[in-house]
């Protein structure tokens, strides 16, 4: 599921939010048209793959992070002080997606405010 999404997350991401304030800056200009509507609309959708991306990937890379460090101790590459260390960056690392996840839910959320705002 997470590699479909990949295309529609690349775009979703790059150009979503670009679309849907262009379409809030056409109702400004043109607050009869509906081509504004459509464009926001869509700039919305097109963001939420890009969400919905961000929130699969987020078990995948806990999941990731898990594995290495079992592959670390099985393979005895680290000893056991050290795999404290590592299990802490690597947390911080699938940390990171937590954090971008949780800012793109907020960006969808208030492109959804101000689509409702504008009605």
């Amino acid at each position: 599921m997470r590699s479909t999404l990949v295309p529609v997350a690349n775009i979703g991401s790059r150009f979503g939010p670009i679309i849907a304030i262009i379409g809030l800056g056409l109702s400004a200009q043109m607050p009869e048209s509906n081509l504004s509507s459509i464009l926001f609309t869509v700039g919305i959708l097109l963001f939420s793959g890009a969400v919905l991306f961000y929130l699969i990937t987020l078990p995948v890379e806990f999941n990731a992070s898990n594995r290495a460090l079992a592959n670390l101790r099985s393979n005895n590459v680290l000893n056991e002080e050290e795999l404290k260390g590592a299990k802490k960056v690597l947390t911080a690392a699938a940390l990171t997606y937590v954090a971008s996840a949780l800012t793109a839910i907020a960006s969808l959320l208030r492109l959804i405010l101000m689509s409702r705002r504008r009605r």
